[in-house]
C-alpha cells in the first residue's frame, strides 16, 4: 500500500470521475455523523468545487489516493482514501498546500471530524473561531509560517 512513491499534481480532466468517486467514498467513511447522505447531490457538488478551486490529487502508482481543492490562502477540501489513512497522504497534501500559500492558510472542519482536526493540528494549524451551520459546529483553522529568525 504505502511502498510506492506518492506524487502530487493537478487533477487532469480525464481522471475527474476517479477523483469524484474517491471524494464520495472518503466522505462516506469519514463523515459518519451524516445520517442520509445525498450522494447524487455530492456528485454535482464535486464538479462545482473543481471549477471554483484548484483541484490537486495525490497519486500512488496509478491510483488517486487523495484530493485537495485549494484557493488563494484557503483549503476547501482535503480527502484521503480510507485505505491510505495514516500513510502520509494527508500530510503530503497539506505540505503541498502550504508551499502554494506560504503566507498562510485557512480552512474549516466539522468539530466531529477528529481525524481531520488531529491532522491539521499536527501540521501547525490552530483553531481561531467556530460557526454553527445547519446545526453543526465547524471549527475555523489557520496556519501561518514561522517567523524568520
Amino acid at each position: 500500500m504505502g511502498t510506492q512513491t506518492l506524487e502530487i499534481h493537478r487533477l487532469e480532466e480525464g481522471r475527474m470521475e476517479e477523483a469524484r468517486e474517491l471524494w464520495i467514498r472518503t466522505r462516506l467513511a469519514s463523515e459518519d455523523w451524516i445520517s442520509n447522505p445525498d450522494v447524487s447531490r455530492w456528485r454535482q457538488e464535486f464538479t462545482g468545487i473543481c471549477r471554483r478551486f484548484e483541484p490537486w490529487v495525490a497519486v500512488r502508482g496509478e491510483r488517486i489516493v487523495g484530493f485537495l481543492a485549494i484557493g488563494r490562502n484557503y483549503i476547501d477540501q482535503l480527502h484521503v482514501d480510507p485505505n491510505e489513512w495514516r500513510q502520509g497522504v494527508g500530510t503530503a497534501l497539506l505540505r503541498h498546500a502550504m508551499e502554494l500559500n506560504s503566507e498562510g492558510l485557512a480552512c474549516f472542519t466539522n468539530e466531529l471530524n477528529e481525524r481531520s482536526r488531529r491532522g491539521l493540528e499536527k501540521m501547525g494549524f490552530r483553531v481561531v473561531g467556530e460557526t454553527v451551520q445547519f446545526g453543526e459546529c465547524h471549527l475555523h483553522y489557520h496556519w501561518s509560517p514561522a517567523p524568520a529568525a
